[in-house]
C-alpha cells in the first residue's frame, strides 16, 4: 500500500475542517487515510461550541496502532490543544515513525474566533514538532502567535516565511488567506493574497485560487523529485510569481546546505538513535554499532564527526528515500563502503521501530542488500567476495607472530590461514605492520572446533578500527573460502576477538548469507 498518510487532529462535527477535511483531501488524491483523534469539537458553520480533549495516552495508543500496523508514508498533525497531548504526539513519532516526514499545520484560532489551543502550548509545539516537521502550514494569525509579531502585508509576510524557517522545519507553507490588505501598493480588501511556500531554496509565491495544502502531502509520501499536482500527466494548476535559482514550481529545490551554526541537517534539531550490539548471543558481547535515522542527508564532515565521537567500529546513518531505505557507514576515521554488523543493527532498527516487517532493503554503495527474519534471528544477503591464491608479505609472520599456512588476498583484504583456532586466539599482531601492509584489512582464520566450522580475528588500524569485535562483510570473504575447503554451503563461524560473536552463513554462489542475533543497548536522541 502506498499514499499511507496518518492524520492526527481534531474532529470536526460540522466536516468542514479538522480530521474530516483531511481525510477528504487525501482521499481525493488516491491517498490512503488513518487517523488519531486528539480532540471531539462540537461545532457547526456558525462556530465552535465545544472541545473535549482525548487523554494524551489514547491519542499515542491510537497512533502507535496505526504504525506498527498499517506504517505510514506521511504525518499531519492538526490540533493538538495542549502540552500533554503535544508530547504524547511526539513520543510516539519518535518511537514508532522517526523517519516520516511530517507536516505539522499548528491549527490555534478556529475560523470563528474560538481558541483551540492553550496559552502555554505554542512553545511546546515549536520544540516537540515544528523544529522537526518537513512542512508546517500556518495561516497568518497563527503565524503571528509563532514569531510574536504581527504581519500586516505581503513584504512582511515574505519576511515572516524565512523566520519561520528558521524555527528549524524544511519548508512554510504560509497562507495569506486572512490578512485583511495586501500592502505593495494594493488598496486593502482588494489584495491578491497569495500564499508563500518557502523553502532554503527558492521561494515560491502561489495564486489563492489554487490550494497546494493537500497536493504538498502527496508530494512527501511520493516522494521530492514527484511533481505535486501531477497525476495522470497533468500538469499543476499554480502559476508562479517569482523563484530564484532556476527552480519552477513542481520541481525539486535544491537541497537544503547545512546550517553555519553546527546543526548537521536542516529542519531537524534530534535524531533517533540506537547502539545495538550485533551478532551478539547475549548483552555485551558481539559488535556494536551505532545507527541514526534521518530525514535526509547532512553533509559528509558531519556524519564523519558522529561517527569519530561515537568511537564504535561502525555508525549507520539511515534515510528514508523515495526509492527505499539507503544506508552509509562510518568508521571512526573514514567512511567505507560496506559493513555487515551495522547493517545488521539498522535492519533490527528499521523492522523493530521504524517499519515493523519481515525484511528491508537498503540502497548502498555495495549495491542493495537485503535483511529479512529467520526466526530470533536477522540475516544478510551480501555479495561474496571470494579470495585468490596471494604472495607471502615480507615478513607476514613476523607481524602475526605465528606460522601462517596460506595466504589469500581480495581488493581490499589479505586472509592468512592459521594452524589452529587456539593460534587465531593468541594472535598479538604489530598494528603498525599491519597498517603498512598493501592492503587495508587483515583477516587471521583456521578450521574451528567441535561445531564450530571456522574461526576468525579481523584488523583494519589503517580505517579506525584495531580489531572489530565481529565483522559480517569479512564473511563474504570467508564463506566462499571455507565452504569450498570444507565442502558444505552452510557453516558456523565464530569470531575469536575479546566480545567475540556467532555468525551463521551460507554460500549462495554469488551472494553471501550470514544470520546473526542482536542486543539492543541504548536508545535515544543526537543532537544535530
Amino acid at each position: 500500500m502506498k499514499g499511507r498518510v496518518l492524520i492526527v487532529a481534531g474532529s470536526d462535527s460540522g466536516g468542514g475542517a479538522g480530521i474530516q477535511a483531511d481525510i477528504k483531501a487525501v482521499s481525493a488524491l488516491n491517498g490512503y487515510a488513518a487517523t488519531a483523534i486528539a480532540a471531539l469539537t462540537a461545532q457547526n458553520t456558525h462556530g465552535v461550541f465545544g472541545v473535549h480533549e482525548v487523554p494524551p495516552e489514547f491519542v499515542a495508543r491510537q497512533m502507535e496502532l496505526v504504525l506498527t500496523d498499517i506504517g505510514a508514508d506521511c504525518l499531519k498533525t492538526g490540533m493538538l490543544a495542549t502540552v500533554p497531548i503535544i508530547e504524547a504526539v511526539a513520543g510516539a513519532i519518535e518511537s514508532f515513525a522517526p523517519a516520516v516526514p511530517l507536516v505539522v499545520d499548528p491549527v490555534m484560532v478556529a475560523k470563528g474566533g474560538a481558541s483551540l489551543l492553550a496559552n502555554d502550548a505554542a512553545s511546546a509545539l515549536v520544540e516537540r514538532l515544528v523544529r522537526r516537521a518537513a512542512l508546517i502550514t500556518p495561516n497568518i494569525p497563527e503565524a503571528e502567535v509563532l514569531l510574536g509579531r504581527s504581519i500586516p502585508d505581503l513584504p512582511a509576510m515574505e519576511q515572516a516565511a524565512r523566520d519561520l524557517l528558521a524555527l528549524g522545519c524544511r519548508a512554510v507553507l504560509l497562507k495569506g488567506g486572512h490578512m485583511e490588505g495586501g500592502g505593495g501598493g494594493r488598496p486593502a480588501g482588494r489584495a491578491r493574497q497569495a500564499d508563500r511556500l518557502w523553502r532554503p531554496a527558492p521561494a515560491h509565491y502561489l495564486d489563492p485560487r489554487h490550494r497546494l495544502h493537500a497536493r504538498l502531502g502527496h508530494r512527501l509520501r511520493a516522494g521530492p523529485g514527484t511533481d505535486p499536482g501531477r497525476r495522470g500527466g497533468a500538469r499543476p494548476r499554480l502559476r508562479a510569481q517569482g523563484h530564484r535559482d532556476g527552480a519552477r514550481p513542481g520541481r525539486r529545490a535544491r537541497p537544503a546546505q547545512p546550517s553555519a551554526h553546527g546543526r548537521g541537517v536542516p529542519g531537524m534539531s534530534t535524531a533517533p538513535f540506537w547502539q545495538v550490539d550485533a551478532f551478539a548471543d547475549r548483552p555485551f558481547t558481539g559488535n556494536p554499532a551505532a545507527v541514526v535515522v534521518l530525514a535526509h542527508w547532512p553533509d559528509d564532515a558531519w556524519m564523519q564527526a558522529v561517527a569519530a565521537e561515537n568511537n564504535l567500529s561502525e555508525t549507520a546513518f539511515l534515510v528514508k528515500e523515495p526509492a527505499g531505505w539507503h544506508i552509509r557507514w562510518f568508521t571512526p576515521k573514514v567512511e567505507v563502503e560496506l559493513c555487515g554488523h551495522a547493517t545488521l543493527a539498522s535492519a533490527w532498527v528499521v523492522l523493530n521501530h521504524v517499519e515493523p516487517g519481515g525484511q528491508v532493503v537498503f540502497a548502498s554503495k555495495s549495491g542493495p542488500l537485503a535483511v529479512s527474519r529467520d526466526g530470533e534471528r536477522l540475516v544478510l544477503d551480501f555479495p561474496a567476495n571470494p579470495p585468490r591464491p596471494a604472495i607471502f608479505p615480507d615478513g607476514i609472520e613476523r607481524i602475526l607472530m605465528k606460522p601462517v599456512r596460506e595466504v589469500l588476498a581480495t581488493r581490499d583484504h589479505l586472509l592468512c590461514v592459521l594452524d589452529s583456532a587456539e593460534a587465531v586466539a593468541a594472535l598479538v599482531p604489530d598494528m603498525a605492520a599491519v597498517a603498512g601492509l598493501s592492503k587495508w584489512a587483515l583477516i587471521a582464520t583456521a578450521p574451528g572446533v567441535g561445531e564450530v566450522d571456522f574461526v576468525s580475528r579481523f584488523f583494519a588500524p589503517r580505517k579506525g578500527i584495531v580489531e572489530d569485535p565481529v565483522t559480517g562483510s569479512a564473511h563474504c570473504v570467508l564463506t566462499p573460502f571455507w565452504a569450498k575447503r570444507l565442502g558444505r554451503r552452510r557453516l558456523l563461524a565464530r569470531q575469536l576477538s575479546a566480545r567475540g560473536g556467532t555468525l551463521h552463513v551460507e554460500d549462495a554462489g554469488e551472494r553471501v548469507r550470514i544470520g546473526g542475533t542482536v542486543q539492543p543497548f541504548v536508545q535515544g536522541h543526537i543532537q544535530l
